[in-house]
């Protein structure tokens, strides 16, 4: 049996006008492959420069702990600082086809407008 992996924006329901529920990111480049619809963080640590990696609750107190967004399509970093596109605000998404979900990140995505379904 041969299972298919989701493709570019299928977790999405609905979106703000304009694709403005969308925001060019920068993945930090030790975040390797990072799937679609994982749930993202922004690293505040020093010389981080604001990048992106998965939201982990349980890592490091260095701003991954805290959920700002989705990842809208699957990329590889290939050890380089790379650009993507995630939602940051204002949306509609599958509740079940997002990676890395708990519900402290479901009520901080929330607070972004990103409300799951």
């Amino acid at each position: 049996m041969q299972i298919e992996s989701l493709h570019t924006g299928e977790h999405v329901l609905s979106e703000a006008n304009g694709k403005r529920s969308r925001d060019t990111i920068i993945l930090n480049r030790v975040v390797g492959f990072i799937d679609v619809g994982t749930v993202l963080a922004t690293l505040d640590s020093p010389g981080a420069d604001g990048a992106w990696v998965a939201y982990d609750p349980a890592g490091a107190d260095d701003g991954r702990r805290s959920a700002k967004g989705v990842l809208y399509a699957a990329k590889n970093t290939n050890g380089e600082n790379t650009t993507a596109l995630a939602h940051t605000r204002e949306c509609e998404l599958i509740r079940e086809q997002l990676t890395g979900l708990d519900p402290a990140a479901e009520e901080e995505l929330k607070t972004l407008g990103i409300i799951l379904r």
